[in-house]
């Protein structure tokens, strides 16, 4: 879906409010607008956020959507499989090329994820910079495929 009025409002009450009814609905959206691939990936996960900011907020938003497409698509949903290193500004207010410096080594992995596509949920993606900088961290640590499956997508006009 397109990140404009009135997804953004709903999102952001979702994100900052704690309003998971609204999660909830953002969740289904997705499901209705989205078809699970022909062939599934092997594991999921949420973009992972840093803990400073997962305590300032008190739940992961991308993981609240990731139960929802798990307990869907039966896709497994890994909760401990990368991690947020650094606790980088938020994104939304940062260029494109601050936004890769960034987030180099924001992220990391101890898991195996040789041979293995991993699905990556998010809730918006921008520029795709935080997806690029999880993805090269999953493929580093053996992944074949990496996809990304994103409630809303800004449109390049909105980011120029």
């Amino acid at each position: 879906m397109r990140y404009a009025f009135p997804l953004n409002r709903l999102l952001h009450q979702f994100k900052y409010q704690q309003d998971l009814a609204a999660g909830a609905l953002l969740s289904g959206l997705l499901l209705q607008a989205t078809e699970p691939p022909a062939v599934l990936p092997d594991s999921m996960i949420a973009m992972p956020m840093h803990a400073h900011r997962l305590q300032q907020r008190g739940f992961n938003h991308a993981l609240e959507i990731a139960k929802v497409i798990q307990s869907e698509w039966k896709i497994p949903l890994i909760t401990d499989g990368c991690s947020r290193l650094t606790d980088t500004p938020t994104q939304a207010r940062l260029d494109l090329k601050t936004r890769i410096l960034s987030l180099r080594s924001a992220f990391a992995t101890e898991k195996n994820w040789q041979g293995k596509h991993v699905l990556i949920v998010d809730d918006v993606m921008t520029t795709g910079a935080s997806m690029h900088a999880l993805a090269k961290t999953i493929k580093r640590a053996g992944a074949r495929q990496v996809t990304a499956l994103v409630l809303a997508r800004t449109l390049k006009e909105a980011i120029d």
